[in-house]
This record gives structure tokens, C-alpha cells and sequence, in this order.
């Protein structure tokens, strides 16, 4: 009777120190940022491309590539102007915390080296530079079409393919906006040498490549509460609270610094990693790497319900994009040994945004868990599918080869998330029949459903009728390269 009633006190004891625990800094969270030789780089979808593609060349055997279909986040890019003036504050912020470490009642929590670091930071963001590409972020796009060219054969030929050609045989497509085509126009560079070529002009809003940018519908139910109560939930749980208690100690205040302001830092130490691939960021060494994985679910999370598999609005919006990728390869698949006249598109490459590729890769049931993010699964859900790190960096791509092969099925798929192969749920590690895809996204593709009448539902815009019949003319009529 003694024995249960103290393992019943025990048990009490645990759950109420439960609370404490989660808020409570542990000491891995105290090393020097400074001299950590491996230092945390998963930064959601502000993760550097150059720490996640795969860099192991892949051949698939007895097989051909003889087309290809991707849309590309545009690379590393500077922050918005809303950011940029918000960011200043941290120059106030950064003062307080080396007045903190003058004071004699507090821990110093900081190595030396970081707090030399961050007393050497200096901010030199302008608002000119607001959501411009970086030299970093041309570089993501110029080498992954170089590799791109050295893994794939046709695309190594096209190299030397006349303007005519080029113009016949190749798609390019970019949003309206300057990181998008500046991120193009590199992966142009790349891909054909150097060797210029005219692209056609964007479409404001593009219903293929950015179908979000005109859905009244979507853009009301991703920003409702009810939407965003998991996010909320996470916010306000005790594991943030942790997070925010932890940092506010190591940088020598006696009160919590708001959420904004652990926001801040957090957003100044990614995107400087980001820029420069060699250095240790001063403000990175706010946080443990606990703290970095904590905050990095947190950003997974809110884009599981914006553009993920949390809202089942998310799939609708990318079925135009699948669409024009199953409509092409349809064709190809028809064709026994195909000539350059015959395929038409050689390649086909888009390039959008963030909550693009995260659309397109939910409608095309890749990096779906079984067991959905929600507030309260983050110490369950380390080996989680829907990692933003490592499918969404900047110049995230999700490419898409059409094989010919002389074994097995003759007409084979791959796809390539961040230039690795999907081991595609149905398939023979990555590579898979054509006729299995076709059946899995024939019915998904017709066009009575694959639309978007939804985004005009109720609005005072266009009607579903001419919101349809001008997307479909928007599709067919891609305008082609000009030599």
C-alpha cells in the first residue's frame, strides 16, 4: 500500500514538473556558436540550396530522358521593405544586450567570441534592396542548370541548339516579379551557356504558375482563425514559451522579450546564412539548436495549413500546374521513338515562389506524413515528411523526367525534389511507370474539376464560367521563346 501510494506521488510529481521542464534552458543550449564546428543550417524556407541538394550524380539504367518539366523557387533573396526598416531594430536591441553583459548581477551566458561577434555586426540593408535576388541567390539558379546539363544529355545538346530551336523547344515562364525573372534569366545562363535569349513577359497573377495571387476563396480561408488555431496554439503552448524564456536569459534580460523581437534576430541570422554560406552569423548565436528546431517546426507548421496538407483547398490550386505537366508527357508517352519535332517541349521550366512548389508538391502527395502537424505533435515529428528545410530552400525545385526505356515499362517517370529522386509512394525506388501516374492523376486533371471556378465563388469578380474560360486560354496560349 506504501509502495503504490509513493508511485502515485511520484507520477504526480513528474506531470507537475512536466511544465517547468519544457520552459527550462538545458546546458547543450550554453555552448560557444563561435566554435561549433557543425553548427545548425535548417532555416525552413530561408535554408541555403547549396545544404540540401543532392550532390550524387544518379543514372537510371536502360533509361533515356527525353523530357523535362520543373518549377523552381527563385534563389537567395534580400528581405522585404517592410523587414529591412524593421530590422533596423535591432541595432537598439543588439545596444541592450551589450549593456546587459556590463551589469555584474547578470550570467554571462554568452562565449566571448560571440559577444565580439555580434558587438562587429553591422546592418547595412537599404530599401532599395527590398525582395531583390542576391549574388547568392544568381549562383542557386546558374549551377543548378549546369548540373541539370551534366546529368541529363538533352539538355547538354540543347547547348548548341540554334535560336529556332531554343524558341521551338523550350518553355520558360516566370512570375511578375524581379527575383523570379532574375532567377530565370541565371538559370538561362546556365543552361545554354551564357548564350542570350529572349524570354516572354510575365503575366500579372499567372494562373499556371501562381494560382494563389487571384483566389479571393483561399486567401479568406488561409487567413481565418480557424485556419491558423494550430499555429496560435503552438504560439501560446509552453514549448514557445520556453524558446522565448530561454533566449530572453541568455541575452542577459530579467524579462521576456516579445515574440517580434525573437522574430527578428531569428530572421537576421537565417538570411545572413543564407548570403554567406562561410560564416557564423552574429545573431545565430541567440539560439541553441533545440531552439533553432523548435522554431523551425514552427514555420513548418504555419505552411502545413497555408500551403500544405492542413487545408484541402491547397490541392485545387495546383491541379492546373499538374495539369500542363500530365498534358505534355500524355503526348510523349504516345510516341515510340520521338524526334525533337516530334516531343515539341523539350523542357519545360517555371519559376514561382515558395507557396507554389509547396502547392504543387500537396497536390502531387509528396512529403505527406500519415500523422498531421499540429500543435502538440513537435517532440513526435522529428522524422517528419513536411520538413520546409529540406523541400522548400530557396531555388526549391520539384523536377519532373519523362524516360524511355529498353527494359520493363518503355515509358517511365522521376521526380526530382531538390535534385533528389522522390521514392515515390507506388513505384520502383523513384522511378515510375507511366501508366501508374496516369491512372493516379487522369481523373485528377479533367478539366470540369481542374480549375478555378472555386476562387470565384461568392466574390464580386469575375464569374466561375469567365474566370475558366480565361485560364484556359492563359494555358494554351504560353507564349513561346523568342530567338
Amino acid at each position: 500500500m506504501l509502495q503504490h501510494s509513493l508511485l502515485l506521488l511520484l507520477q504526480l510529481s513528474l506531470l507537475l514538473l512536466l511544465p517547468v521542464v519544457l520552459t527550462q534552458s538545458t546546458p547543450e543550449e550554453y555552448t560557444c556558436y563561435a566554435e561549433d564546428e557543425y553548427p545548425y543550417l535548417f532555416f525552413s524556407s530561408k535554408t541555403a540550396y547549396q545544404y540540401i541538394y543532392d550532390k550524387k550524380p544518379q543514372v537510371i539504367p536502360h533509361c533515356k530522358p527525353v523530357q523535362i518539366w520543373m518549377l523552381a523557387r527563385h534563389g537567395t533573396r534580400y528581405p522585404r521593405k517592410k523587414e529591412i526598416q524593421k530590422m533596423k531594430d535591432l541595432l537598439t536591441l543588439r545596444a541592450q544586450v551589450l549593456k546587459n553583459f556590463e551589469r555584474r548581477d547578470v550570467e554571462k551566458r554568452f562565449c566571448e567570441k560571440d559577444l565580439t561577434n555580434l558587438n562587429k555586426w553591422n546592418y547595412n540593408l537599404t530599401d532599395d534592396l527590398d525582395n531583390q535576388l542576391t549574388f547568392q541567390g544568381h549562383d542557386d539558379l546558374l549551377f543548378l542548370a549546369k548540373r541539370m546539363r551534366s546529368k541529363f544529355p538533352i539538355l547538354n545538346d540543347a547547348a548548341g541548339f540554334s535560336p529556332e530551336q531554343i524558341q521551338n523547344h523550350f518553355q520558360l515562364r516566370y512570375t511578375n516579379t524581379p527575383r523570379t525573372k532574375d532567377s530565370a534569366e541565371a538559370f538561362v545562363e546556365g543552361l545554354f551557356g551564357g548564350r542570350q535569349v529572349n524570354m516572354p513577359p510575365p503575366i500579372e497573377n499567372d494562373p499556371l504558375i501562381k494560382s494563389y495571387g487571384n483566389c479571393s476563396t483561399w486567401e479568406h480561408e488561409v487567413d481565418s482563425e480557424t485556419n491558423k488555431r494550430e499555429v496560435t496554439l503552438f504560439e501560446e503552448g509552453p514549448l514557445m514559451k520556453g524558446v522565448i524564456s530561454s533566449i530572453s536569459q541568455r541575452l542577459g534580460f530579467n524579462y521576456n522579450l516579445s515574440l517580434d523581437k525573437i522574430d527578428l534576430m531569428y530572421e537576421m541570422c537565417r538570411y545572413e546564412k543564407a548570403w554567406h554560406l562561410q560564416t557564423l552569423p552574429a545573431w545565430c548565436a541567440a539560439f541553441s539548436k533545440r531552439e533553432l528546431k523548435v522554431l523551425e517546426y514552427y514555420n513548418d507548421l504555419n505552411y502545413y495549413y497555408k500551403a500544405g496538407y492542413g487545408n484541402t483547398l491547397n490541392q485545387k490550386l495546383a491541379c492546373p500546374l499538374v495539369k500542363d505537366m500530365f498534358d505534355k508527357f500524355s503526348k510523349t508517352a504516345t510516341l515510340r521513338d520521338p524526334t525533337l519535332t516530334d516531343i515539341g517541349a523539350l523542357g519545360s521550366f517555371y519559376f514561382s515562389h515558395t507557396t507554389m512548389i509547396l502547392l504543387l508538391l500537396t497536390r502531387l502527395d509528396i512529403a505527406h506524413d500519415k500523422v498531421p502537424l499540429d500543435h502538440d505533435n513537435f517532440a513526435t515529428q522529428n522524422k517528419r515528411l513536411w520538413r520546409t528545410s529540406l523541400i522548400d530552400p530557396f531555388a526549391a525545385n520539384l523536377a519532373a523526367v519523362f524516360y524511355k526505356c529498353t527494359q520493363g515499362e518503355e515509358n517511365q517517370i522521376a521526380f526530382y525534389l531538390n535534385e533528389h529522386i522522390v521514392d515515390y509512394p507506388g513505384c520502383n525506388v523513384g522511378l515510375c511507370p507511366w501508366p501508374f501516374i496516369e491512372s493516379k492523376f487522369k481523373s485528377v486533371v479533367k478539366s470540369e474539376t481542374c480549375n478555378l471556378d472555386f476562387c470565384f465563388n461568392g466574390s464580386t469578380g469575375l464569374s466561375p464560367t469567365l474566370g475558366s474560360l480565361i485560364l484556359g486560354l492563359m494555358i494554351l496560349l504560353i507564349p513561346r521563346l523568342k530567338g
